[in-house]
């Protein structure tokens, strides 16, 4: 068993991709990859507003084939109130699973 684990670690060190789909990045190199992001917007966003959101919410909105999309505020204090939005969006219907697919994977490249 201890040769698989040693094994799985090794490949797991240079493979490109994790299991979960992430690219293989240090901290540092993550923290780079948002920085140079960044540097492509001049007006901060606050609250909501701002090219880098607004930008966000356009391409959701059409990745999702929907009119329009809202990106809520995340702060700790306001978790219990998103999680009860997108649960109720989602067993209400809203949102097909293909969508709910799209979604997880367009999160997935904004974090990555």
């Amino acid at each position: 068993m201890e040769n698989i684990r040693k094994a799985y670690a090794a490949a797991a060190r240079v493979a490109q991709y994790s299991i979960l789909r992430h690219p293989s990045r240090s901290m540092a190199e993550t923290l780079r990859v948002i920085a140079d992001r960044a540097e492509q917007f001049i007006e901060p966003d606050v609250y909501g507003r701002g090219e880098l959101i607004e930008s966000f919410e356009l391409k959701l909105a059409n990745m999702l084939g929907k009119p329009a999309a809202l990106i809520r505020n995340t702060k700790t204090s306001q978790a219990g109130q998103h999680a009860h939005f997108v649960w109720k969006a989602l067993h209400e219907g809203h949102y097909g699973s293909c969508e709910i697919m799209t979604l997880h994977r367009l999160l997935a490249k904004i974090v990555y």
